[in-house]
């Protein structure tokens, strides 16, 4: 009875603390790395990047890189900056890859991305 509500904790507790990392990347997506995240949790970057893979499905970089695409498409919509500061702003600094991972994700061009709305 006694061990089962400890795992039951333990279960929670790890739960909470993967929903608290996601969060963080959410904040802090422009900029936040691995090892941020490591001294902002007290654990190994290494275990982090397990516990993400493992609940989520997507590796550290990956969950990154969305919230940074959710960023780049809330601003393409809300502003008329020139993309390529919308995306340095966003986190991206290789434009080539910037362009390349946003037409993989949205199946078009940020340009034709934003002329749609």
């Amino acid at each position: 009875q006694d061990s089962n509500n400890q795992l039951v904790q333990i279960a929670t507790t790890h739960s909470q603390n993967v929903l608290n990392i996601l969060y963080y990347i959410e904040a802090h997506a422009v900029d936040c790395t691995l090892p941020d995240l490591a001294v902002q949790f007290g654990y190994h970057p290494k275990y982090i990047s397990a516990r993400l893979k493992e609940v989520t499905g997507m590796s550290f970089k990956q969950l990154q890189t969305r919230e940074r695409l959710k960023l780049v498409c809330g601003q393409l919509l809300q502003t008329s900056d020139p993309i390529q500061e919308i995306a340095h702003r966003c986190g991206f600094n290789n434009m080539t890859a910037f362009y390349r991972i946003f037409e993989e994700q949205f199946g078009q061009s940020p340009n034709q991305f934003r002329n749609k709305k």
